[in-house]
């Protein structure tokens, strides 16, 4: 054999670091705090808002179910690092649906609209229940 040949010992050198990067993160991962980031981006995109610990753990917690673990961990690795700069575009693209999800789903299960100032009123969290967004929807039944 000519060249460079590659022994068992470099070969399971590399796939030590491999699976060791790949476990770092898988950890990293796993111990993002998605409420953190959740509350930080309503408190960025709506500013201050007056609602209770218990209300804004619920919305959280239903918001992260609905949206998905991952994929929010996803957004938030994408949202916090310049590693990905080579897909701009679709980085924006991805963020921004989650801002406008998040923005959407806050207003329409809480009583945002019925106070008129949400930062000193007490907001209340409705449920996950929301109702329809589709304005061509028809109720009537007959």
């Amino acid at each position: 054999m000519s060249g460079t040949s590659l022994s068992r010992r470099s070969f399971l050198k590399v796939a030590a670091v491999g699976a060791g990067l790949g476990g770092a993160v898988f950890y990293g991962v796993h111990t993002l705090n998605t409420q953190n980031f959740i509350v930080s981006s309503l408190d960025r995109l709506l500013g201050k808002l007056n609602i209770s610990d218990e209300n804004l753990q619920l919305f959280c917690d239903h918001f992260n179910a609905e949206y998905g673990e991952m994929k929010l961990r996803a957004i938030i690795i994408l949202d916090q690092s310049s590693m990905f700069d080579l897909v701009v575009k679709k980085r924006a693209i991805w963020i921004d649906k989650y801002e406008r999800k998040l923005v959407t789903d806050f207003m329409m299960s809480t009583n945002y609209f019925q106070v008129s100032n949400p930062a000193t009123e007490a907001l209340q969290y409705y449920g996950a229940n929301r109702p329809c967004y589709n304005p061509f929807a028809r109720f009537d039944v007959g």
